[in-house]
């Protein structure tokens, strides 16, 4: 991921990491899956640089689309890179958020 960002094929906003915020009812989009529409728990990121749950983005290959589920750009190849860092935030988002909502 952090070659991706260093080479400008996947830009992140500063929005998209609001999660350190208290409003912890607020999912970062960057966190939802394009196709699912669903916080993902496995994100791979695709030829386009966008981030998919690996279920999701597998089905969209599988059924035959050689184009980005999110731009419809021709995707230079089909393989998928795990996304630790983006999992690693999610995990860390759901964690904190658990123990505020435990609080209460």
């Amino acid at each position: 991921a952090d070659d991706l960002v260093a080479r400008r094929d996947y830009h992140v906003r500063s929005e998209d990491f609001s999660y350190c915020r208290e409003d912890s009812t607020h999912v970062p989009n960057i966190f939802i899956c394009p196709i699912f529409q669903v916080i993902m728990e496995n994100p791979h990121i695709a030829a386009d640089g966008y981030s998919y749950e690996l279920e999701a983005i597998e089905e969209w290959l599988r059924m035959g689309h050689d184009t980005s589920p999110v731009t419809n750009s021709k995707l230079n190849h089909k393989h998928l890179i795990p996304n630790q860092t983006l999992r690693s935030l999610i995990q860390d988002w759901q964690s904190k958020r658990s123990q505020s909502s435990s609080k209460n």
